[in-house]
């Protein structure tokens, strides 16, 4: 299994490698700005094992590859997460560093095995945008599985949860964030679930947040 250092290594391999052919080219005064968002998908497929992109955005990324960009990079290309992932926590919250909006992940990945999604995308205060139709969530268990997920995430204004199914036993307590302390997903945001039965399950739970749509609906809003 690749090392952070074995991706940080060929990446930076990567980046000088198209500014040296850009440069054969005549094309001068390069920083590397031009190729960073092309590169960042290496670091940030999970590999298997479990590990999650903490350690490469944490101080990794920021330390070894912001001095390449004087971009704010806001969107990331999708994140692919591999069926050997078994826990989540605190998986993304490195990112917040970065000032992401917008996190999407690929078709390849694959959730299904995990058992644990707490605090997974916790404090990121800046993202808006949150596109989980990807992921399975139908072997979480624990009174932890679903603990503050979204917590702190105070700005999201769109989620896609349409394949999440929330099993018995599995616990969701403040899975939305905590309303005195102002770290919660804002009522208004526009939730897409699977079903009527994943409908019903927020206004049961969460029944604060009054733009939870099913898949149809959303899917007739946009095509109206």
């Amino acid at each position: 299994m690749p090392t952070t250092s074995d991706y940080l290594t060929q990446l930076q391999q990567d980046r000088d490698d198209l500014v040296d052919n850009l440069e054969a080219k005549g094309i001068t005064g390069l920083t590397g700005d031009e190729t960073f968002t092309e590169l960042v998908p290496e670091v940030l497929n999970i590999p298997s094992g479990g590990g999650g992109i903490s350690e490469y955005i944490n101080g990794t990324i920021n330390t070894n590859y912001q001095k390449f960009s004087s971009q704010n990079i806001v969107k990331l290309p999708p994140i692919t997460i591999t069926r050997d992932v078994t826990a989540m926590f605190n998986t993304f919250a490195g990112l917040e560093t970065l000032g992401i909006n917008t996190i999407e992940f690929s078709s390849d990945t694959d959730t299904s095995n995990c058992t644990a999604f707490n605090t997974a995308f916790n404090g990121l205060s800046n993202l808006t945008t949150l596109d989980l139709s990807t992921w399975d969530t139908s072997s979480a268990s624990g009174a932890a599985a679903f603990y503050r997920v979204f917590f702190g995430c105070k700005n999201l204004r769109h989620l896609d949860i349409r394949n999440f199914t929330f099993p018995s036993g599995a616990g969701f307590d403040q899975m939305m964030g905590v309303t005195l302390s102002g770290n919660y997903v804002p009522y208004n945001c526009e939730i897409i679930v699977k079903s009527q039965t994943e409908k019903d399950w927020f206004a049961t739970n969460f029944s604060d947040y009054t733009n939870v749509k099913t898949v149809a609906e959303y899917e007739a809003e946009q095509n109206s």
